[in-house]
C-alpha cells in the first residue's frame, strides 16, 4: 500500500515529527528546569499521538497497525485540558498536582466506554477498519453508554470551554501587567497566536451544524492540529526562551542594604530605592575579566557571577538606570569600542572585525548600539578620531 505525499500528508509528517522531538525536548525540561512545561509536553505528545492516528487512517496505513484503531480519541481528550492547564501551571509558577487529574475523568469515561473495543482481537479489529473511510471511521460509534456522535459534540465542547477559561486567565494576567518586561512580551505574543489557533480546533464544529459535511469538518480539526503541533515545536527550536522562561512568583529578593527580604507581588518584583553600591557592583562585575566582551554573555550568566537573581537585576536596571540588560551590556561595550578607537588600536581593523572584538555578534547590531550611545556611526566616529590625531601629529590633509 503506498502512501501518496502531497502537500497534506507531508504536512502532517512534518509536524509529526516536529511534535514528538519538541515533545520529549520540553519533557526533559519540565524535570530539569521548569515544571510548568509538563502539562505543555504532555500536549505535544498527545497531540502528535492523535495526529499519528489519523495520519494511518487518511493514508489506509491503519491496517498495519491495527492496536491503535481507536485510539485517535484517547490522545484528543489527554490534549483538550492541556493547554489551559500549561496556563494555570505557568502563570502560578507551579508543579503538576494530583488535583489537575479531574481534568482528565471526560478522558477516563471514554476509555471505559470503548474499553471492549480496545480489547478486541487483531483480527477483529482488522475487520472494522477495512469497512470504513476516514470520515466513517471517525464518526463509527460503537459507545455502551451513549448515543451516535456524542463524542465528538462533547469534545469539541470541552475545546471550546477550555479555550473560554484561557481566555479569562489571559486577560486577567494581562490587566495584572503595568509594564511587560522584554521575555513576557514574546511570550505573551506566542500564547495569544497559540491560542488564537486552537479556536479553529472547536470552531469547524458549529459550522458543521450548519452545513452539513461531516468530511470536510474532520479535515479541517485535524489541519489545525498540525498548524498548532508545528508553529509550537517551532517555537521551541528557533525561541526557546519563550517556553523555558518562568515568570516570578513567590521569589525572595538577595538584601541589597535592608534588614529584610521583601517576595513578589502578582509577579512584579518589589520596587526597592536606588542603591548606588549595587549599582558599582554590577558595573564591577560586568567589568572583570572583561565579562562585557562575550558574545553570548546572558543576563543568566550574569545572575550566575553576581549571586543576584536575573529578575532582581532586570528591575532595578529598569527601575534606576531605564534600561534593560542588553542596553546595560551594549553600553559597556560602546564604552570600550571608544577607548579602543582613541587609542589608535582598531584604525585599521574592518567594522566587521570591530564589532567582534566589542563582544557584538554582526556590524549591524554594533552599528545600530554605537549610534544608540554615540549619536553617530563607528565609521564616522574614527573618522574624527583620526583627523584629531593627524592634527595633533602636525599633518594636514586636503
Amino acid at each position: 500500500m503506498e502512501i501518496e505525499l502531497n502537500v497534506f500528508n507531508l504536512g502532517h509528517l512534518a509536524a509529526m515529527t516536529l511534535g514528538l522531538a519538541s515533545g520529549l525536548v520540553l519533557f526533559y525540561f519540565s524535570f530539569k528546569h521548569n515544571p510548568s512545561l509538563f502539562p505543555l509536553s504532555l500536549g505535544q505528545l498527545s497531540l502528535f499521538g492523535a495526529l499519528m492516528v489519523n495520519f494511518l487512517i487518511i493514508t489506509q496505513l491503519l491496517y498495519h497497525f491495527p492496536p491503535l484503531y481507536r485510539f485517535g480519541n484517547v490522545f484528543a481528550f489527554i490534549y483538550v485540558p492541556l493547554p489551559y492547564l500549561y496556563l494555570r501551571l505557568h502563570l502560578s509558577n507551579r508543579r503538576f498536582q494530583w488535583t489537575d487529574l479531574v481534568h482528565f475523568i471526560p478522558w477516563l469515561i471514554y476509555v471505559i466506554d470503548f474499553w471492549p473495543s480496545f480489547m478486541l482481537s487483531n483480527e477483529e479489529k482488522l475487520r472494522m477498519i477495512l469497512l470504513e473511510d476516514a470520515a466513517a471511521m471517525n464518526n463509527f460509534n460503537q459507545s455502551r453508554f451513549f448515543p451516535p456522535g456524542f463524542y465528538p459534540i462533547v469534545r469539541a465542547l470541552f475545546v471550546n470551554a477550555y479555550w473560554i477559561a484561557q481566555i479569562v486567565l489571559l486577560k486577567k494576567w494581562f490587566q495584572s501587567r503595568a509594564r511587560m518586561s522584554t521575555k513576557e512580551k514574546i511570550w505573551w505574543r506566542w500564547i495569544v497566536t497559540m491560542t488564537t489557533f486552537q479556536f479553529f480546533l472547536f470552531f469547524p464544529f458549529y459550522i458543521s451544524l450548519f452545513w452539513a459535511n461531516p468530511l470536510l469538518s474532520y479535515h479541517m480539526v485535524n489541519s489545525v492540529g498540525s498548524l498548532i503541533l508545528l508553529v509550537s515545536s517551532m517555537m521551541v527550536f528557533f525561541y526557546p526562551s519563550v517556553l523555558y522562561y518562568q515568570l516570578p512568583q513567590k521569589k525572595r529578593v538577595l538584601k541589597t542594604g535592608s534588614s529584610t527580604e521583601p517576595e513578589l507581588t502578582n509577579g512584579h518584583p518589589p520596587d526597592f530605592p536606588e542603591n548606588p553600591e549595587l549599582a558599582k557592583t554590577l558595573e564591577e562585575k560586568l567589568s572583570e575579566n572583561n565579562r562585557f566582551l562575550n558574545i553570548r554573555y546572558s543576563i543568566h550568566d550574569f545572575a550566575d557571577d553576581t549571586g543576584l537573581p536575573a529578575y532582581q537585576i532586570s528591575h532595578y536596571l529598569n527601575q534606576h538606570l531605564q534600561m534593560t540588560f542588553v542596553d546595560f551590556v551594549n553600553k559597556k561595550r560602546i564604552k570600550y569600542c571608544v577607548e579602543q578607537f582613541e587609542s589608535g588600536r582598531f584604525v585599521a581593523f574592518s567594522m566587521d572585525a570591530v564589532a567582534k572584538e566589542c563582544g557584538f555578534n554582526n556590524r549591524n547590531s554594533f552599528t545600530k548600539a554605537f549610534q544608540k550611545f554615540q549619536g553617530t556611526s563607528p565609521s564616522d566616529f574614527r573618522k574624527i578620531i583620526i583627523k584629531k590625531s593627524d592634527r595633533k601629529s602636525g599633518i594636514i590633509k586636503a
